[in-house]
């Protein structure tokens, strides 16, 4: 073999281990990086379940106080006749209700849910305060989806769509920590 035959040899063996340490390098740098981040969620996560330990008196006293409060679901028919009455409460709002719809029932791991999609048209002082009526923490109900826009008809009224949302005992009670 010729001195540039042996030289040229050395070099290819030279790039061909500059190469392989790069292309190593760029993979340990990315296991790195996963491992990273994985260290990073589990630390959030250690985190969260101390602080939730941390908390555990509280939540029982919120799971004791739902066990006392929180309704026992009647049946669909006794817990749509009841939405049908809270939702005709704009009468005293003076309020009207251009559509209902009674959504199904849902069963979550914690509760059962009613709710009914409700359109009503009115003033817009009225209609905040009918929505305002209508949500509180011991009513175990929540207005979700609002959407208040101007009535093209009559200017001085809003036509407000949402789903009123109420929350029951599971027939199991409430769901325990």
């Amino acid at each position: 073999m010729k001195r540039s035959e042996k030289l040229l040899a050395g070099l290819l063996i030279v790039v061909l281990f500059i190469g392989a340490n790069f292309i190593l390098g760029v993979r340990i740098s990315k296991k790195k990086n996963a491992l990273d981040q994985e260290s990073h969620a589990l630390e959030l996560r250690r985190v969260e379940i101390e602080t939730l330990i941390e908390e555990k008196d509280e939540w029982m006293k919120y799971e004791a106080w739902l066990a006392v409060n929180q309704p026992v679901f009647p049946g669909n028919e006794s817990a749509g006749q009841e939405l049908l009455k809270i939702v005709d409460s704009s009468d005293e709002f003076g309020l009207e209700i251009l559509g209902r719809d009674l959504l199904e029932q849902e069963d979550l791991p914690s509760a059962t849910q009613v709710g009914m999609f409700v359109k009503t048209r009115g003033d817009l002082e009225s209609v905040l305060r009918w929505l305002y009526s209508l949500q509180s923490p011991k009513k175990f109900r929540v207005v979700r989806q609002l959407k208040i826009l101007p009535d093209k008809e009559d200017e001085t009224s809003v036509i407000c769509e949402f789903l009123l949302l109420r929350w029951y005992q599971t027939e199991e009670g409430v769901a325990t920590l």
